[in-house]
């Protein structure tokens, strides 16, 4: 690690005392939004350059377009990094807000700071003459810090382009003097961004950009090549025995495709960027970029898909720029966030989309919605303008200012996001890491962050069969849906999860594992996305002599669990709050005796409903070591606010290796961190109040360290400060005449919550006080449908809605019309979809991918 000088440190610390104390002077606030440094870490890239100067009336672009100009504010929120172009100048580079004070500028970061956004300062650009000398590194990073403290920038974008890349001391300077600012900033528990621009034929050994690629080894967080602007350069393919060059459209994905795959193996004469640190640059449009140009989305998202296929999933896309995203052609036609709008699915979690349509030859323009207003009735499908964005109305209701289209986006959509509902989703294993969750952290099509809560079926493994009673809560529990078939275990039987079933992993490598030894003490950690009242925990695992070249079936795991953890109140209704596990849900289990490899399942079984949510573990049992880790360094508080607080360490480098870190709140079992996870964020905490922690590192033998301790205390709650929206409101059951509602407490927790109010087709229908998370809407018509939706409130105020829930009440007789809107079928339920009868075959909460005629493992049609 480089080691700040005396002077660098003195000078950066004496600079933010300075700063805050104008600030205070100002009487502006010395620590707000912009203090804050986004963490993208594990989190897929949209990134965007924003244009830190005014547009040419005359137009500049490429084919005599006209960028738009913009605020940081109106930058879409699919794109969650923000570069600002440019940081330049003679001498030590500086930058300086074109068009807005300081103070007004730093409000603009902090409002994308406060959504999770990041904002770059970007190094550079084409026309950039940047040239340091040696002895300038202390100097440049005071510089960005004084940027940082004064504009509230989340860290920099290397964009050297030209003579700049080797001029002077640059290739030294810049490594070092980041350097400096992440070390300085990673002290006061902040992660300072460092990535890179670079034009992709610099990306090759002996090329201008492998210094600084190699000087910032282990610290860069992402490079994002510029595939573009590069004429006829590209890559020459063996196995094609053909060059594809950068301009040639028909071969466009191919280029893509094989470029990429180049860079993140480090073959075909280009330097090696993982893919986990690899972003694609493209130009927004033609008026961005000479070349480049990718004029069919489905190109892109054909290398994209592609190389996730082959095990090399990239972290996303970047592009040249916001503004051009945003702006219009020569003939004075908007280009309509064209680049946002294909490839938003990215951040958002979804998927790309198919083959753009044939376009209609002389397509009539689009009418411009009528602007929001506050006090008018919207209903579903109704569109708006609101600051210069489209949105598409999800729910009926009154419109008010607070729930404005860009503040209450249960409520709104952007143009062309249809806002289907939450999919509710309930609970799952993240410590150890389950394979679901393995599965989605890499990225794997179709594993979206709800797959690892959603792994659902009926309860009673290893019974297969319905109705079946639980023998401890008898008749008042909830009788038994169809479990998982053999083959489907891993998956419970999910149409987007099917991949968990397979004996290899997506790259067709084993699946990884956690290694473990026999008789361990293994801690495992249940998280929830929604909690039911809980009947048991059950923990198989495989027997001795299974095959594991074979999908998981019944013959393959023990017929008992080795570990149960049970609670035993009866009746349910009577003691349901009592049965609600505690977030996170936190369970020691001894491992038995195994050798090798092995599959661990885990079952949490529900008292209120007849199903189970399923875990499936990949263990690795190794022989043991001797002696113990050394305990945990630098154990500090990272961040802190009224629900939550942030730890972070570094690694224990004496003794044993650590295997992974338990943590403790107060002397209680808390959570687990692998060997590589150095932070943990305690959530749904008390405001205002004081707790203990220790961190043990453990190493693979069970042997812990002496812990480390550092003790912190939530933020007091603001007066003034509204509640955020509930989560995940769905529906539980519903009859000819009734709905039985449920929906999560906020983020943040019930702490500032007065109470809740349910809205039935944008009307207040109830008002209920916590701890009530659920509600029975009765007089309902059969085959009418409802939208519900439900807000927070307090002395200061009342929440934006959460998710519009829609339901269609049945009768017993006939079908009702199939929804997507998550409601909760169960086996033998009877819908209509399309003209078609269908009667459900396995039990799930609906979703729009879930459709009779898409999940025929769910649906099957009537006779």
């Amino acid at each position: 690690m480089a080691k700040p000088t005396r002077w660098f440190e003195h000078a950066a610390k004496t600079l933010k005392a300075t700063i805050a104390r104008k600030r205070s002077a100002a009487g502006l606030r010395v620590e707000d939004a912009a203090s804050t440094m986004p963490n993208i870490r594990g989190k897929k890239i949209l990134m965007g350059f924003w244009h830190n100067w005014a547009p040419n009336p005359g137009g500049d672009g490429y084919q005599r377009g006209e960028f738009a100009a913009l605020q940081l504010t109106d930058v879409p929120t699919p794109y969650n990094v923000v570069a600002v172009a440019f940081m330049k100048g003679h001498g030590i580079p500086t930058f300086k807000p074109y068009a807005l004070s300081d103070e007004a500028f730093r409000q603009q970061v902090g409002a994308l700071n406060a959504q999770g956004r990041a904002v770059l300062i970007s190094l550079g650009g084409a026309d950039a003459e940047i040239e340091f000398r040696e002895g300038d590194e202390q100097a440049f990073a005071f510089e960005l810090v004084r940027l940082v403290e004064t504009y509230g920038f989340d860290g920099l974008d290397i964009d050297l382009e030209q003579s700049a890349i080797k001029a002077g001391a640059n290739a030294q300077v810049i490594p070092a003097a980041l350097k400096l600012v992440r070390d300085h900033y990673a002290g006061q528990g902040k992660h300072f961004i460092i990535s890179m621009a670079p034009e992709f034929p610099y990306l090759k050994p002996g090329n201008a950009y492998e210094p600084y690629i190699s000087g910032l080894e282990g610290y860069y967080d992402f490079i994002a090549p510029q595939f573009y602007n590069q004429g006829g350069d590209g890559v020459w393919v063996d196995e094609l025995n053909l060059w594809l060059t950068q301009n040639n459209d028909a071969q466009k994905a191919d280029f893509l495709f094989y470029l990429t795959d180049s860079l993140v193996h480090g073959t075909r004469g280009y330097l090696k960027i993982p893919a986990d640190k690899f972003v694609i640059g493209l130009p927004s449009n033609v008026d961005a970029a000479a070349t480049g140009y990718v004029d069919e989305a489905e190109k892109a998202n054909t290398a994209l898909l592609r190389l996730t296929e082959q095990g090399t999933p990239v972290r996303g896309l970047m592009t040249w720029s916001v503004n051009w995203d945003a702006g219009r052609s020569r003939e004075g036609t908007p280009y309509g966030w064209e680049f946002v709008e294909r490839y938003r699915w990215i951040t958002e979690g979804g998927e790309g989309p198919g083959p753009d349509p044939e376009p209609d030859p002389d397509p009539e323009p689009e009418p411009e919605p009528a602007q929001w207003q506050e006090g008018k009735l919207y209903v579903r499908g109704d569109t708006v303008m609101w600051k210069g964005q489209k949105y598409l109305c999800k729910g009926k209701h009154t419109a008010r200012m607070d729930w404005a289209p860009d503040a209450a986006h249960n409520l709104w959509g952007a143009s062309n996001s249809q806002g289907a509902p939450i999919t509710p989703a309930h609970g799952g294993v993240f410590l150890p890491k389950s394979r679901a969750v393995r599965a989605w952290e890499r990225g794997v099509a179709g594993m979206d962050a709800s797959i690892p809560y959603s792994l659902e079926a009926g309860k009673f493994f290893p019974a297969y069969q319905t109705g079946l009673i639980d023998p401890v809560g008898g008749p008042d529990d909830s009788p038994s849906h169809l479990q998982p078939a053999d083959g489907q275990i891993a998956s419970a039987g999910h149409p987007q999860a099917r991949l968990l079933d397979e004996v290899a992993s997506e790259t067709g490598a084993p699946w990884p594992t956690h290694s473990v030894q026999a008789r361990q003490s293994l801690r495992f950690e249940w998280h929830y996305s929604a909690i039911h009242a809980a009947r048991r925990w059950n923990y198989f695992i495989t027997r001795p002599d299974w095959d594991p070249s074979k999908k998981l079936s019944r013959a393959q795991f023990e017929s008992e669990p080795f570990t149960t953890v049970q609670f035993d109140l009866v009746p349910t209704w009577r003691y349901r709050e009592e049965l609600l596990p505690p977030d996170p849900t936190v369970h020691e289990i001894t491992l038995p005796y195994r050798e090798g490899y092995h599959v661990l399942l885990a079952v949490w079984e529900v008292a209120d409903t007849g199903m189970a949510f399923y875990q499936v573990v990949d263990l690795s049992f190794e022989a043991g070591s001797t002696g113990e880790p050394g305990s945990p360094s630098n154990l500090r508080v990272a961040t802190r606010t009224t629900s939550s607080i942030g730890l972070a360490w570094q690694a224990s480098t004496s003794g044993t290796a650590a295997a992974g870190y338990e943590i403790a709140r107060d002397g209680q079992p808390a959570a687990y961190r692998g060997a590589h996870d150095l932070e943990w964020l305690d959530e749904g905490l008390q405001p205002g109040t004081a707790y203990a922690y220790e961190v043990v590192a453990v190493d693979r033998e069970g042997h812990r360290s002496q812990p480390a301790r550092v003790s912190a205390a939530t933020l007091p709650l603001e007066e003034g400060v509204k509640p955020t929206e509930p989560l995940a409101l769905h529906a539980m059951g519903v009859t000819a005449r009734s709905a039985s509602l449920m929906w999560g407490a906020p983020a943040t927790g019930q702490a500032g919550v007065d109470g809740y109010r349910l809205y039935r087709d944008g009307a207040l229908l109830e008002q209920l006080s916590p701890p009530a998370l659920t509600y029975t809407a009765e007089g309902l018509s059969e085959g009418v449908e409802y939208e519900f939706f439900v807000t927070a409130y307090n002395a200061s105020g009342e929440s934006v809605p959460s998710n519009v829930l829609r339901v269609t009440p049945q009768g017993e007789e006939g079908t009702r019309p199939w929804s997507s809107a998550g409601v909760s079928y169960r086996v033998g339920d009877q819908v209509s979809y399309k003209g078609a009868g269908y009667r459900c075959i396995q039990a799930h909460v609906s979703n729009s991918a879930w459709s009779p005629e898409q999940a025929p493992t769910l649906w099957s049609p009537l006779a």
